[in-house]
């Protein structure tokens, strides 16, 4: 029988630590949609479980506008290379939340998890980027007695974040020697009502490479697929009578990707998101012809499925405006305080960033 004090007697250089290099990478600022390479490895390391101590302190442009950090996803990769001089990445991490620091735009991120290295042929690279930003929006007040010194027009909004749905699948029903495009099924996820003209609807959507059920001739268990790639997924918003008024489309390497979409809208009326893609595998007995599900992230309450290891969720919002437009010096206005955007969502919105400073180490475990 395994105790606690021989699982740990078991393990294998549990003393040794490996300690990664500090890239020297973006010190400078870069555009908020280019990735940084942290930290460096270039030797090999054996294959098995580690211990994986991180932290990673960048900072956004210090002179652009200050804005919440829960706005902002940062996804975190390691990359090295495998026998066949082919290269591999795995995500490591995906995280909203961050340490305090005393400087609004800065950012610090501490993991401590296990992760397993694959056999490889070095080249290690610990590589993080914005994943996500969901925008940013500031109170303002209007007393209705003075507008002194108050010289700008704006947009005052109604905010709607309470979009509900589960963890859903994207099916397909691919046949040999055709487009996977033509044969992907749109899954719904919600509706909404358009009450005023000039509304804004957006929605950030997380997708995952997924086995419904278990092969076990090829031995992969049901659940989240990392040996996959998505060839391409969609979001999709129609009107009630099926016509489409917006879509975005990607293509990811891995087996999990993030896909924003966003829209103005003036003709009052219901709408509704959808979602459809496909993963690809090596597999052409599993799925169609290896082409298997994609599994959509729940939003706000929805139900998690069991297989489902992941903690980020997807999201959506609608901003209908309370008036198109409101000047107020000089006009007396309501009393009350109201939700301005400051900042629009979409990574490519973010400032400027860059690498503060990193550590790595991994201490082997099995």
């Amino acid at each position: 029988m395994r105790t606690l004090e021989s699982l740990r007697n078991s393990c294998v250089d549990k003393d040794s630590i490996i300690t990664f290099e500090q890239s020297t990478q973006s010190t400078e600022l870069i555009l908020p949609t280019t990735p940084i390479n942290c930290s460096l490895l270039s030797h090999v390391i054996e294959s098995g479980f580690y211990l994986l101590s991180c932290r990673i302190m960048f900072q956004f442009d210090q002179t652009a506008p200050l804005f919440s950090h829960d706005k902002v996803y940062t996804a975190i990769k390691m990359l090295y290379h495998v026998p066949g001089n082919s290269n591999y990445s795995e995500y490591v991490d995906i995280t909203n939340a961050y340490a305090s620091t005393n400087s609004d735009n800065v950012f610090i991120i501490d993991i401590k998890k296990p992760i397993y290295i694959l056999p490889n042929s070095g080249n290690f690279n610990l590589q993080f980027f914005p994943q996500n930003f969901s925008g940013n929006e500031e109170p303002v007040s209007t007393s209705g007695t003075s507008s002194a010194g108050v010289d700008e027009n704006f947009k005052l909004v109604e905010w709607d974040d309470d979009f509900v749905w589960d963890d859903k699948l994207t099916l397909n029903n691919f046949t040999s020697g055709s487009d996977i495009e033509d044969h992907l099924i749109e899954t719904h996820l919600c509706d909404f009502i358009i009450v005023n003209s000039d509304s804004h609807f957006s929605a950030s959507v997380q997708f995952q490479c997924f086995l419904p059920t278990a092969f076990p001739d090829e031995s992969l268990p049901a659940g989240i697929y990392k040996a996959g790639t998505i060839p391409t997924c969609h979001l999709i918003i129609k009107t009630e009578t099926g016509t489409e008024i917006s879509r975005n489309t990607t293509s990811s390497g891995s087996y999990q990707t993030f896909l924003d979409i966003a829209t103005t809208i003036d003709t009052l009326g219901t709408y509704s998101l959808y979602a459809s893609g496909a993963c690809h595998t090596t597999y052409t007995q599993i799925g169609n012809y290896g082409y298997i599900d994609l599994l959509v992230s729940r939003c706000g309450g929805g139900s998690k499925n069991s297989l489902n290891h992941s903690t980020a969720k997807s999201t959506a919002s609608l901003r209908s405006p309370v008036f198109k437009q409101l000047t107020i010096d000089g006009t007396t206005t309501e009393v009350g305080t109201y939700l301005s955007q400051t900042m629009a969502a979409g990574v490519h919105n973010l400032p400027n960033y860059s690498l503060v400073e990193s550590s790595l180490t991994l201490r082997r475990i099995f």
